[in-house]
């Protein structure tokens, strides 16, 4: 571990002795364990904006970018990129904004989530691609679900705050990124994305939405909303983020052209009729089956 940093800081020995120090704190930080525990507290000293810079930082940062990323850019759809667009001049022009794009299944969410992350990596700068199901995460670069990623209580009955220890490694993390990513947010309950907003509020910016962080949700409330065990389509509805007084502030955006589906129009239009409520409703008797 000390070999690592000694090739990053060669002119720094004391330096490298810290950031080593640091991430060894950070690996006692998730057996729920520190330096103090130890008497060894004496070994942090107060840092610098490099040593601010945890392994965490560093090992997002050296990430490699998929080329399939890379490339996707360059077959974006118009809906695609005006999203794409806004959100990449809010992360340049460091202008808060908290963002939802709602489209259905096969009208590429993750070819968008993907274009964005490998654009922000190549900015130089950091992106916490996540999700509310694992499945979704592993769809996207360096995706984690978003009780991992972010600590959010499984019970939110009994708290929203996030399980983050103030002087741990993820606060640099989070702090340092410029874009949250949260696939299949129609899932969560409206709590999850309310702890986040505590979250990122305690840590960067109470006074703004997201503590000023941009954050971008993904999803489609056509299908499976948050799962409830034993309540209505209501009750489910209730508890969803579109229910959440943080929904009105999101900036909107909508795909309706479904890639997976383009040589059938008519089966994509009856597919987005049908998630949207619009198809007529017929009645069906039982005289309909008499034979003739």
């Amino acid at each position: 571990m000390l070999e690592d940093f000694n090739r990053q800081f060669q002119d720094s020995e004391g330096k490298v002795r810290q950031l080593t120090a640091r991430s060894v704190e950070e690996c006692l930080e998730g057996m729920g364990k520190s330096f103090k525990t130890f008497g060894l507290d004496h070994l942090m000293e107060p840092s610098d904006d490099d040593l601010a810079r945890t392994r965490d930082i560093i090992d997002t940062l050296d990430a490699p970018i998929p080329d399939h990323c890379i490339r996707c850019r360059e077959s974006l759809n118009p809906a695609q990129k005006e999203a794409f667009t806004c959100i990449i001049e809010h992360v340049k022009q460091k202008k808060h904004g908290a963002f939802f794009i709602d489209g259905p299944g096969g009208i590429r969410k993750t070819f968008l989530y993907n274009t964005l992350y490998a654009e922000i990596r190549l900015m130089g700068l950091i992106v916490l691609p996540s999700a509310t199901s694992g499945i979704a995460a592993s769809n996207i670069p360096s995706g984690r679900t978003m009780h991992s990623r972010f600590k959010i209580p499984i019970d939110t009955e009994a708290s929203l705050a996030c399980n983050v220890p103030k002087l741990g490694s993820l606060v640099a993390l989070i702090k340092e990124t410029p874009l949250i990513i949260w696939d299949e947010a129609s899932m969560a309950r409206k709590e999850n994305v309310e702890s986040l907003d505590l979250l990122l509020r305690d840590l960067c910016d109470g006074n703004q939405l997201f503590g000023g962080k941009h954050v971008f949700f993904g999803g489609d409330f056509r299908q499976v909303l948050p799962v409830l065990s034993h309540k209505t389509k209501q009750e489910a509805v209730g508890v969803s983020l579109v229910s959440s007084s943080l929904w009105p502030q999101l900036t909107k955006f909508r795909l309706t052209e479904n890639i997976r589906a383009q040589e059938d129009p008519h089966f994509s239009a009856f597919l987005l009729a049908l998630g949207n409520g619009e198809l007529r409703l017929l009645k069906i008797t039982m005289s309909s089956y008499r034979a003739k």
